[in-house]
């Protein structure tokens, strides 16, 4: 199965060429999503917000598998984290899914980390235009479509 990419006639035959249905596997995908939440990716290019003014020191109180302990994660508002990224002392880097108090929640443990390192936590981004704006200061680069309509005119009408 595949796709006629050329074809012409010779005499009572006609010669085809055909790709492979894998050559969809070679596609530019659209560089952007018309989609309520912003397309860029948290400190890229694009997003232009800057990784060292957003970002705070935390010395580790305690390690349980992907759960960390800190003073530090208590000083912003819950959930403040969760996106971004703790940094290990040795470099060593892991996505943080959650933040609650003084926890954050890795998306896996971080080998070596212990009581006491000091470690380097990067916001994280929701990537709403309400994000983009109070933590980063950053709208002019929010590349979302936040007032779209929820309600899909082709799926049931528009009433």
């Amino acid at each position: 199965m595949g796709t006629v990419t050329f074809s012409r006639n010779e005499g009572s035959q006609a010669v085809l060429m055909a790709s492979s249905i894998l050559t969809v596997l070679q596609r530019q995908f659209p560089p952007l999503l018309v989609q309520g939440s912003c397309n860029h990716i948290l400190f890229s290019d694009g997003c232009g917000a800057n990784p060292l003014d957003s970002q705070d020191e935390v010395i580790i109180a305690t390690v349980s598998g992907a759960v960390v302990t800190a003073a530090g994660f208590a000083l912003r508002a819950n959930g403040w984290f969760a996106g971004g990224r703790l940094v290990g002392p040795q470099g060593d880097q892991r996505f943080i899914v959650g933040h609650v108090g003084s926890q954050v929640t890795l998306l896996s443990p971080l080998p070596g980390l212990a009581s006491l390192d000091v470690c380097t936590a990067y916001w994280g981004c929701n990537l709403t235009e309400a994000t983009c704006q109070a933590k980063y200061a950053n709208l002019i680069n929010f590349m979302g479509w936040a007032r779209m309509p929820t309600k899909n005119p082709y799926s049931g009408g528009v009433d």
